[in-house]
């Protein structure tokens, strides 16, 4: 019973076999090193970008502004994947999880999860008393909440697309699915090392939630929730309760709170509240729902 269930979560969607189909396996070593290549381009383009425009004079701008921009120099990840799987991997945007079906509904609920998943990160951190809400900020700047959360909507869609969309998917191809699911949630939280550090948690819950959203691509057969989970996580921290984002700084909020000092195991430390023991626990909760939610067949959808 164990072993089945464990087929049954790891299942590959349509848009996958699909992709399997392809006469690519003979290149699999070319489309690896492809990979590797895109992303130290994107890394060091998205790098140089955001160190520029830290160089600007922005005291005038809208506050967030900034931040927001930097987030959208990822759309280079975005385009960058698209074009290396469509010119040597040979497969279209639907081969990277862009399935047509569900597109607004997928990405909606994906919103609403990430938004649930990131408030019950915090309603466990006030139980423990470690966050304090102090009520809403003055003088909301609605227009920069806005254009930041526009922002994370390419953020969370650049980093969904490069790490299973485009990894994921490549690995699948000569790896066991579920190899594939893990690899690429290694990298996921090995990308984040320069704000985590060396730190156990921090890497393991980044480790986590990749599968946990590895897994929902593979669960509902398209990219669409899982981009929509990543833009409201890292939007409901960084600017609903105003924490700070995978040790970024912080920026325009709506809320006022704040995370005690203490122990980082239940603080997150200087990474943030989802380097917590908290983010943990609400992560293998949301891995567990996944495992007893029926897999959605797309194979007749477009």
């Amino acid at each position: 019973m164990y072993e089945k269930r464990i087929d049954r979560l790891f299942s590959r969607p349509a848009f996958m076999k699909e992709v399997r189909k392809a006469e690519t396996n003979q290149r699999f070593i070319i489309e690896i090193a492809s990979f590797i290549v895109f992303f130290l381009v994107y890394f060091k383009l998205t790098k140089m970008g955001g160190a520029y425009i830290k160089t600007l004079d922005s005291s005038a701008w809208p506050v967030g502004s900034p931040e927001a921009i930097i987030n959208f120099l990822n759309i280079i990840g975005i385009v960058g994947a698209i074009a290396c799987c469509w010119f040597i991997e040979k497969r279209r945007p639907r081969g990277l999880g862009y399935v047509k079906a569900g597109l607004g509904s997928e990405y909606l609920v994906g919103i609403a999860a990430g938004f649930i998943g990131f408030v019950a990160c915090v309603g466990f951190g006030m139980l423990a008393g470690v966050v304090k809400i102090n009520g809403l900020m003055p003088d909301i700047a609605w227009g920069s909440i806005l254009f930041l959360f526009v922002s994370y909507m390419v953020q969370g869609m650049t980093e969904e697309v490069i790490t299973r969309g485009y990894l994921m998917v490549t690995l699948s191809q000569k790896l066991p699915l579920w190899a594939s699911a893990v690899i690429s949630a290694a990298f996921f939280s090995l990308a984040h090392i320069k704000a985590t550090g060396l730190n156990f948690l921090p890497l393991f819950n980044i480790f986590i939630v990749g599968v946990f959203l590895a897994l929902v691509i593979l669960r509902r057969g398209s990219i669409w929730m899982a981009a929509g989970f990543h833009t409201a996580w890292n939007f409901t921290q960084g600017n609903l309760f105003g924490f700070s984002v995978s040790g970024h700084e912080k920026s325009a909020a709506i809320l006022s709170a704040q995370i005690a000092e203490g122990n980082p195991i239940l603080t997150g430390g200087s990474f943030g509240l989802e380097a917590s023991i908290f983010t943990t626990l609400t992560t293998i909760v949301l891995i567990t729902i996944v495992f007893l939610v029926k897999p959605i067949d797309r194979s007749a959808q477009a």
